[in-house]
């Protein structure tokens, strides 16, 4: 059984269970905590997010009798779109954060079927015709492991997946990847003070990962997305910058306030990119 080789509870936790209501104030209505995915000029940062799902759902078998895991589930948004694209379709969620768990488990969150789980925990007597899992790969291989050390975590994580979903299953991924920039080029403070035990993925640490488990159907890089949606979280906080502070304190305002700005830069010089996959089980 493989095993984790990325962020453990703790370090998921130390970001993600910094406050349902901090991350309210600037995510859109969903919150969704990704990459959204812009279609024109006009949309706005809710409608790109249901966009960036359509994507996925569109490539899936959400049919009735089907069954939808998400790895990485955040606050519910994409099993709650699924549930109201087949009401009653078999899903379950896994995070380790407890904030997002909570919030997926009440009245406002929809109810859903969520657990406290790590993916290298997934029991093995329960499959699944499709999975998603959004932006959760970067926190697969801490910042400290070799390229190949990298590849054999990523290559953990894809065979867990094989393993639960069911013959010719659809598995849709998205993750930040380095373009031009390596692993040991990321900076500190998002080491330190934002993600910490994680790092992104270069683009060959993935496709080496999959060999032999999964078959490309359909793939789409799309940084220039994430720009925007940089862009939109960062008006969106420096809107609402007063109630944070009053809130929760200048300094976490400052510190999320420096990590985006940062993601933006990023995405505009290309030295990061957004993969979106979508991979048929072999």
């Amino acid at each position: 059984m493989a095993t984790n080789q990325g962020a453990n509870a703790e370090a998921i936790q130390f970001h993600y269970d910094t406050s349902n209501d901090f991350f309210s104030l600037w995510l859109d209505d969903g919150m969704f905590y990704s990459c959204a995915r812009w279609l024109d000029g006009d949309e706005t940062l809710s409608r790109a997010q249901f966009n960036k799902l359509a994507w996925y759902y569109d490539r899936m078998d959400l049919a009735a009798g089907s069954g939808l895991l998400d790895i990485g589930c955040g606050w519910g948004g994409a099993l709650r779109e699924a549930i109201a694209r087949q009401p009653g379709i078999d899903h379950q969620g896994i995070t380790l954060s407890k904030e997002q768990l909570q919030h997926c488990q009440s009245d406002a969150g929809g109810n859903l079927n969520a657990a406290l789980l790590d993916w290298c925990d997934l029991p093995a007597d329960k499959t699944y015709s499709n999975i998603i899992s959004v932006e959760a790969f970067e926190a697969f291989a801490k910042p400290d492991l070799s390229k190949q050390q990298r590849i054999d975590a990523y290559r953990g994580f894809f065979e867990t997946c094989h393993r639960v979903l069911a013959p010719g299953g659809k598995l849709g991924l998205q993750t930040i990847y380095l373009e031009t920039a390596r692993s040991t080029d990321t900076p500190e403070f998002l080491q330190k003070h934002i993600f910490p035990d994680s790092a992104l993925p270069e683009l060959s640490d993935v496709f080496s990962a999959i060999e032999g488990l999964f078959s490309l159907q359909d793939a789409e890089n799309a940084a220039y997305d994430y720009y925007r949606t940089c862009r939109a979280w960062q008006k969106n906080m420096r809107r609402r910058k007063a109630e944070i502070v009053d809130r929760f304190g200048v300094e976490l305002y400052d510190r999320f306030h420096t990590y985006i700005a940062m993601s933006l830069i990023g995405f505009h010089q290309k030295t990061a990119g957004l993969l979106r996959l979508m991979l048929t089980r072999v």
